[in-house]
């Protein structure tokens, strides 16, 4: 398992391991005197952490789009016969 946490002052030496671990996706913690101070993470994961998430509307929208053929029109004939029409229990208050 390679390392995920390097102190600052051994970051010239394992340059070429916190890049590869970067590059893989992982995130590296950084410390100073034992204590976590800063994280490095990739480019596509910052875009990521920086993008705007969608606002409902759109993401709905996007949501439509990608299911399209799994969708289908409700004109409300799939609950006929869902509810039950009898009086139900009796109550007493």
């Amino acid at each position: 398992m390679t390392e995920k946490r390097f102190a600052f002052a051994d970051i010239p030496d394992h340059l070429a391991a916190i890049r590869h671990i970067i590059e893989e996706g992982e995130a590296v913690e950084l410390t100073q005197e034992g204590e976590p101070v800063a994280v490095l993470i990739s480019m596509q994961t910052f875009q990521n952490f920086k993008r705007e998430p969608p606002t409902f509307w759109d993401a709905l929208q996007a949501f439509r789009r990608q299911y399209a053929d799994e969708l289908t029109e409700c004109d409300g004939s799939e609950f006929d016969g869902v509810r039950d029409r009898s009086s139900g229990r009796e109550v007493v208050l």
